[in-house]
């Protein structure tokens, strides 16, 4: 799937996630949602000589919404496009009490503070460090 593609496809179900008054949930297991998609963007982070670590718990159980598999899509996307060739991605989640904390480490440029209030706002994009 194209780049572009898949950035229309995030938008839409934005939007629709967004105009739905109430979200639906399903159980799921999150370690197994991120192995997939660690899975799927094999070609991906490959083609740039990456690696993608995975740390976490084998039953990481919550009531997630369906649409949590392109976020995490998202996010892999973005460390693999702004990361220098030849690095490490770090996936991981673990245990805060009854939550989840997902996390994504990886090489790239640091996000300079004056874009931090913004970055999880829709249809922003910051300009890229060079």
């Amino acid at each position: 799937m194209s780049e572009a593609r898949r950035d229309d496809q995030s938008a839409a179900t934005l939007a629709k996630v967004e105009a739905v008054d109430k979200l639906d949930f399903e159980e799921r297991n999150l370690c197994e949602i991120l192995r997939k998609v660690i899975s799927e963007f094999t070609p991906m982070y490959r083609n740039k000589g990456m690696s993608v670590e995975f740390f976490g718990e084998e039953n990481c159980i919550a009531e997630v919404n369906p649409h949590i598999e392109e976020i995490f899509s998202n996010l892999l996307s973005n460390a693999v496009k702004y990361s220098p060739e030849n690095t490490q991605i770090t996936m991981g989640i673990k245990a805060d009490g009854e939550d989840w904390i997902v996390s994504v480490k990886d090489r790239g440029n640091r996000i300079p503070d004056e874009y931090k209030e913004i970055i999880f706002e829709r249809f922003k994009r910051m300009k890229s460090a060079e």
